[in-house]
């Protein structure tokens, strides 16, 4: 399965774990094609970040995390960092 394919296939994720192990590969693979493309020294996080297959994957992502308000989520973990410290 190429990493297009992949991309795809991922907006059928239903958790997040699995959806972040393949995530890892696949940002491995979008970073080979971008030094495929642009040299072997590529560091383009802009290109990285807007790579379709990194957008489709980012998005299922925010899909599987809507259930909880980002500031609600953000002030729990505050708090908890804070009590771990």
């Amino acid at each position: 399965m190429n990493v297009y394919e992949k991309a795809v296939f991922s907006q059928s994720a239903c958790n997040l774990s699995g959806l972040c192990h393949s995530m890892a590969t696949v940002a491995d693979e979008v970073w080979a094609e971008l030094r495929k493309e642009k040299g072997p020294n590529c560091m383009d996080t802009k290109a990285f970040n807007e790579h379709p297959v990194m957008r489709l994957f980012a998005e299922q992502f925010m899909f599987l995390a809507s259930g909880r308000d980002y500031s609600e989520a953000s002030e729990i973990c505050e708090q908890k960092a804070r009590e771990v410290a």
